[in-house]
Order: structure tokens, then sequence, then C-alpha cells
């Protein structure tokens, strides 16, 4: 069930800073974007397992979410996704990222493993292949595939955001 917070928005998403001072910001959308990544994992939205309103809030003002178990994300959320999730949270809103660097920190980490997706979102190289379903290990860097082509257009609309006066 979804609720919507009294300032717009979704609650299990939102900031804490939105409910402490009720102002919206793009630090804010930053963390619903860290929370929206869990959920893509889990396939659960946060707090799930909380049934209301003051509930969720009272959660949220304590902190983020736990790290959830790797069977409840199909063993998909990597430490990576984690440490990307975890920096969308930072409380310190001068310490947490901007969209544009959590784009940029994503995007040096994505490896396009899907021949079957010809969008392009997240090519290196002469690659013109998008996310897939596999994990891929390169000896240089560490990466990994999402596997899910909706988390691609996903992280394609943040990363739109990201480099324009946001959404219209």
């Amino acid at each position: 069930m979804t609720v919507d917070a009294p300032l717009g928005g979704t609650l299990r998403r939102m900031a804490p800073e939105i409910l402490d001072n009720h102002e919206i910001s793009a630090e804010g959308d930053v963390c619903a974007f860290g929370m929206t990544a869990l959920e893509h994992f889990t396939r659960q939205p946060p707090f799930h397992d909380l049934p209301t309103p003051g509930s969720v809030m009272a959660r949220i003002l304590r902190g983020p979410p736990d790290r959830p178990s790797d069977a409840s994300t199909y063993f998909r959320m990597t430490d990576y996704w984690w440490d990307i999730c975890t920096l969308c949270w930072t409380r310190d809103l001068l310490s947490r990222p901007t969209m544009s660097e959590v784009v940029a920190i994503v995007q040096e980490y994505m490896v396009c493993v899907d021949s079957l997706c010809t969008t392009g979102l997240f090519c290196k190289a002469s690659s013109i292949e998008c996310l897939g379903t596999s994990i891929s290990r390169n000896a240089t860097r560490p990466s990994f595939a999402l596997g899910d082509r909706q988390f691609c257009q996903f992280f394609s609309y943040y990363r739109a955001w990201s480099t324009s006066e946001g959404p219209k």
C-alpha cells in the first residue's frame, strides 16, 4: 500500500529532513532514489513491515533501512549497490551526493551484458547493449548488472533528471 505524505511524495521513500522541516529538495530526491533502488532489489516497498504511517515516519526519522538479506533480494544486491543506497541516505545533506554524482558512481560500475537490449543507456566502448540478468566482473574494476530492464528505464529517468532542470 502506498501512502501519500502530507507534503507530496510517497512516505516510504521520503527523506528524513522533509519530515523534520517540511522542505522539498533535490537532496530529498536523492534519498528517494536510494529507497526506490532498494525496492527494486527487494520487490517490496521500503519499511513494508510497518503497518501505519506513524510507524513508518518514526522509522525514517530513526535512520535508514537495514540491509536486506541476500534471499530477500534474490541475491542481486551487491555490496556496491548497498553502498550506493546508503550514500543516498546520508543524513548530513552536505555529505549526501547529488543525483549527478550518483549517476556518475552508477555508470562507473555498469557493464552492458544484455545483447537483446538496444537502448544503449549504459554503454561502454563500442557496445550498444543495456543491463541484463548476469553479473560480470572485470579485472580492472568491479562491475555488475541489475537484472531488470525496468531498472534501466528507471535509472534513465534519473540520469536525464540529473542533467536537466528536473522532471517536468
